[in-house]
Parts: C-alpha cells; structure tokens; sequence
C-alpha cells in the first residue's frame, strides 16, 4: 500500500512539473510548458511529460521565466504563437479601386474592385519582416455623358477620295477595367495583435479593356471632288445613323509604379496558421498613360480608317487622355503558414 502511495505521489509529481513555466512571445501570447534548454538562437520546451521537445526562435521570445506557474492554481489555457522565421501567405481583398483622370461634359464614377494574390514574408526580427509575392489587381471605372459629342476631320475614302468625316454621340457611357500583375516590397512592423506596413509595388498590365455605349450614334461625309455629296445612309463604307450601338476594346498603359501601406490585426488559428486582417491602400502618383514615342494621344473617339472592318475604329476615353492614373482601397483578410 505504501509503495502504491508513493509511485502514485512521484507520477503527480512528474506531471505537475510540466507547466510549471512561462513563455512570452513578441506578439504577446504566453506558453504554459516545460522549459528544457535556452540556446542562443532558441528555446526549447514541452507541453507534458509525454509530448515531444518543441522549439521557438530566440527573436520570437519577449521573455521567459521559470517556475512562473509554481504556485498558481486553476490556471487558464493559453495559446502561443509557433511563427517561424517566415511566412507563406494567400489573400483576398475588395474595395474602390479607381481609374482616376480629368473630363469634361460628363462625370466618372469609382469603380469597385480588389486584389489576390500569394505573399512571402521573411522576419529579420521579432518585430519587424520584409514582404513580397504576387497578386493580381483590378482597376476599374465607369464614365457617363449625356451631353452630345461630335467630331469632324479630313479622311480619305474607299476611291481615294478625301472628304470631311463627321460623327455624332449620344447618351455615350464607357467602363473600363484593368488588370494588373503587381509585385509589391514592403516593411512590416508587428507590436503584439496589430501591424503595419509601408512599400511600394509595381505592376505590368495584362488585360485593359473598355465597353461602350451610346443612345445614338451616327457618321457622314461631304465629298467635295463629287460635288460636294453628303452622305449619311451608306453602312457599306462606315457612314449611316447606326442608332444604339456598342462596342469594346483594348487601351494601353505604362507599368504601374505604387506607394502601398497596410494596417490591421492578427489571429492565432493555430501552432502555425495565423489569421491577418486590415485596410490596404494604394496610390499611383505616375502617369499610367502609355508612352507613344512623341505620338500625341487620340483627338477622336472615333476614327475613320478603310483597313478595320466597317471602316470604323473606336477608342477609349482614355486613349485621349495626356495623363490618367489609379489608387485602390479597401478591406483585406491574409491566411498565413509559418515555415
């Protein structure tokens, strides 16, 4: 019976020696465990007599103490962050992400779009981490006029012809979308929960495209070698009341060149997934109008031009533009794995 007793009381001894430690971690969590050794570059510890010795890099411990739950009774759980030397990350993101740029007879509206992408972060100490990756992000924005719009310039016809080309908008409305590769490097400070980050990004455009269109549209020609003819019902050669029309295509943009911040906080899910969530914002300061090389930006939505079929070649309100560019902002949520 007393031997029974004793190796009873040396079990309970055995268990009630681990956890009797405390670790503190940068981000503020605590670890009730076991502590075995202290190295330079980590710490080692168990949560009980029959789990495996775990490691923590040295940069990630605020503190540690021994015996610190010696005496303490009913103590409650406690989780801890296992946050490696870096992080894998996938994140979302939504908000107003807007073509930005000047007009006239009409107003802009902001567009609604985001961001995905994949992140890489790599701690150069417990506090602070550098970040990059990939992610693609979209820019979009919608332009109304109700005021008409009409243009007249010197083309030359199907018979070699020059005449004077004149058309005619109506109730014209055109959005535009534009996709971009972007690659950010930036600085991220932690201080327990929250964080905060400052960089930049740069993008290259994959798909910038528009959709227009128009309550009315309508072209004519004065022939002058022909008598001065006016000719507004020929859809053969591109010139007729066409009535509501719509059509789409590409415009151009130089690569994208962003100052970009984040704040927000983190969620410990697990030994090594972590929840992040927060605001972003991105600003262009640049122009994203594409250089042409001395080539002055389009003067016509449209243009009258015998190689494209229907003689008719049509623009994007930014293709007339000097300058346009973009920011986006909104919420962000980031899932991400410790190596």
């Amino acid at each position: 019976m007393n031997r029974f007793l004793f190796t009873l009381l040396c079990l309970f001894a055995g268990y009630a020696a681990y956890g009797q430690d405390l670790i503190v971690t940068v981000s503020g969590d605590s670890l009730n465990c076991s502590i075995t050794e202290v190295r330079n570059d980590a710490i080692f510890f168990r949560y009980d007599a029959a789990g495996s010795i775990l490691s923590m890099p040295k940069n990630q411990v605020a503190s540690y103490k021994y015996d610190f739950y010696k005496r303490s009774r009913n103590t409650s759980a406690v989780s801890v962050s296992m946050r490696g030397r870096s992080e894998l990350s996938v994140y979302a993101g939504g908000g107003v992400s807007n073509l930005m740029y000047e007009w006239k007879e009409g107003h802009a509206n902001s567009g609604v779009g985001g961001l995905f992408g994949i992140g890489y972060t790599w701690f150069v100490s417990g506090r602070w981490g550098i970040v990059t990756g990939l992610e693609a992000s979209l820019y979009r924005a919608k332009f109304i006029s109700d005021a008409p719009r009409r243009g007249e310039y010197v083309a030359k016809s199907t018979t070699t012809e020059w005449f004077t080309f004149n058309y005619d908008y109506q109730g014209y409305s055109e959005k535009q979308s534009a996709l971009y590769l972007q690659i950010p490097a930036m600085a991220q400070l932690q201080t327990g929960r929250l964080f905060a980050a400052a960089g930049i990004k740069i993008g290259i455009p994959l798909n910038l495209k528009f959709d227009a269109t128009c309550a009315n549209f309508s072209t004519s020609g004065h022939f002058y070698e022909s008598g001065g003819a006016y000719v507004n019902n020929n859809p053969n050669i591109g010139l007729n009341d066409f009535g509501a029309t719509s059509y789409s295509g590409n415009f151009e943009s130089t690569l994208l060149f962003a100052f970009a911040f984040e704040a927000g906080g983190q969620w410990f899910l697990g030994k090594r997934t972590n929840l992040y969530a927060g605001l972003w914002l991105d600003v262009i300061p640049g122009n994203l109008q594409k250089d042409l090389k001395g080539v002055a930006p389009k003067e016509h939505l449209v243009e009258y031009d015998q190689g494209v079929s229907g003689y008719l070649k049509y623009y994007s309100i930014l293709d007339t533009k000097n300058k346009y560019t973009a920011m986006s902002a909104g919420v962000k949520v980031k899932l991400s794995f410790s190596l």
